[in-house]
């Protein structure tokens, strides 16, 4: 295609402006044909541009969650990579706390429902015709999944099975604790729910035999919160990225195609040790650039980033020698030296030191970064609605270019400028997931109905714009400005703009 000579965002402007006075009447001239083409002209626009403003949207942390109202656009991954040390408490020989790095990054992508029916279906679970999954009361598990510690995870489910109870579903926490809090016993299907502990990682879900019955699953939902929320099936993928070597910290950008290092390892049998006291099992190097790019504490309070499996990292601000922990490594930035101290090593020559240092290794952040192409760059792209995005190796920062459903979403466009995307109808309608954000174009005598269970947050714009009155009712169980009373638009081409404001409550303005 030709290049415009003007910008997507001058064009943009220039349809919605189109619309807007389309929609008030006065271009009102235009045929319905004329006014389909103009919303497709803005809709394709709109996926075209994906930003008409140069507005990019940037979350992190330990999960990313946002809404697009469109799937498969480009959504931009750093996944953080920290080194993983195994146990708890001060690493010592008689707590060994093995140190591992990361060759591969899984990066998740989900809907709301984060718990995909493999998982089940993997571990015993069989489907049946009904969608429901058959189990003979045989563990589960889904030992890749984690929530953030600083969310909640709600799980609920559709239960029934032989008389007597089956037995739990249990929360599986990163701390290696569990919580059961799902009963299974109930010859009926039965709605279950339960939110996990706050402040604790939840790694995956397993079920606690109880007694040897048949048992049936369906509708089964893990989401993050504190309330559970309708069901919807699972969507996802899940993105597997091959560093071509292992690395103990740092990030992978994903928009650059690179892994940047930002940890090292040392094999300490590798380095010539020197001494003074011997007879304490201190041993040091005296030029610590034989520690290669190391990023040195700020002061002698700071002990290093670093870390070691059977050594605990202590500051340098121990003067005397034998204050010093055993155990203990530190480097001190004064004097340009790391030291470590060992009383299995009292006496011992530096040559011996050294054997017995070697497959020793020291894990410590680097000054500066070192940058790898990754081999391969996949693309990760948004799903329709709720997007969920983290990865197995840490935190991570998510940006894409805004379209308009989430720059209003952020506070950034109100609602009555959104223009993408639009949907019209003629007749009945019960507003689904597919509404999320758009603006519902209605003829005739209509009656736009308002479900229960639709996420808090979302955003629906109806306009009315035939002759007919349009309805807006809500259904049993919702409340539209605290009241179950229905509202109308009695006048053609005006709007109510209609905002979930909790669980079942609406607004409309």
């Amino acid at each position: 295609m030709a290049r415009l000579n003007y910008s997507i965002q001058e064009i943009n402007a220039a349809l919605a402006k189109a619309i807007a006075a389309a929609n008030t009447g006065s271009l009102s001239n235009l045929t319905t044909a004329d006014k389909s083409s103009l919303v497709s002209a803005i809709n394709e626009v709109n996926t075209l541009a994906g930003n008409p403003f140069g507005n990019d949207v940037s979350i992190g942390g330990a999960i990313a969650t946002f809404k697009r109202n469109r799937s498969g656009m480009p959504v931009d991954v750093i996944a953080n990579i920290l080194p993983k040390q195994a146990g708890s408490g001060d690493p010592s020989p008689s707590n060994v706390r093995a140190i591992s790095g990361w060759s591969s990054v899984n990066v998740f992508n989900t809907g709301k429902n984060l718990w995909n029916p493999t998982y089940f279906t993997d571990n015993s679970f069989t489907l049946q015709t009904d969608g429901s999954l058959k189990g003979a009361s045989e563990n589960i598990s889904g030992e890749t999944l984690s929530i953030p510690p600083t969310s909640r995870a709600v799980m609920s489910l559709d239960y029934y099975g032989a008389s007597g109870r089956a037995g739990y579903f249990q929360f599986v926490y990163s701390d290696g604790t569990v919580q059961y809090p799902i009963e299974c016993n109930s010859t009926t299907w039965t709605h279950l729910s339960a939110v996990s502990a706050l402040d604790k990682t939840v790694i995956g879900i397993t079920f606690l035999k109880s007694n040897n019955r048949d048992m049936y699953v369906k509708n089964f939902q893990l989401e993050v919160g504190s309330t559970a929320t309708s069901y919807e099936p699972y969507t996802g993928n899940t993105t597997n990225i091959s560093l071509g070597s292992t690395y103990y910290g740092g990030y992978v950008d994903l928009t650059r195609g690179k892994i940047v290092k930002t940890w090292h390892a040392l094999d300490l049998g590798s380095i010539n040790w020197s001494t003074t006291n011997p007879q304490l099992g201190i041993f040091w190097v005296l030029n610590a650039t034989i520690v290669p790019n190391l990023k040195r504490p700020p002061n002698s309070n700071t002990p290093m980033n670093a870390m070691m499996e059977a050594y605990k990292g202590v500051s340098a601000s121990y003067r005397e020698d034998d204050q010093r922990a055993d155990h203990s490594f530190w480097f001190e930035g004064s004097s340009s030296w790391f030291g470590i101290r060992n009383t299995d090593f009292v006496n011992y020559t530096t040559a011996q030191v050294k054997t017995a240092l070697s497959g020793v290794y020291l894990y410590y952040e680097i000054a500066t970064p070192v940058e790898y192409d990754l081999a391969e760059i996949p693309n990760i792209t948004s799903l329709l609605g709720i997007n969920n995005i983290w990865a197995d190796s840490g935190d991570v920062e998510v940006s894409f270019p805004a379209d308009f459903a989430t720059l209003d979403a952020i506070g950034k466009l109100d609602p009555s400028q959104a223009t993408a995307p639009i949907k019209e109808y003629s007749s009945a309608h019960t507003i689904t997931k597919d509404d999320y954000s758009c603006l519902l174009l209605v003829t005739g005598a209509t009656t736009i109905t308002i479900p229960t269970g639709i996420d808090i947050g979302t955003e629906i714009e109806v306009m009315r714009t035939g002759t007919s009155t349009v309805t807006i009712s809500p259904a049993s169980g919702v409340t539209l400005n605290g009241a179950t009373s229905n509202k109308t638009i009695t006048t053609a081409y005006n709007s109510l703009k209609l905002k979930c404001i909790g669980n079942n409550a609406w607004v409309s303005r």
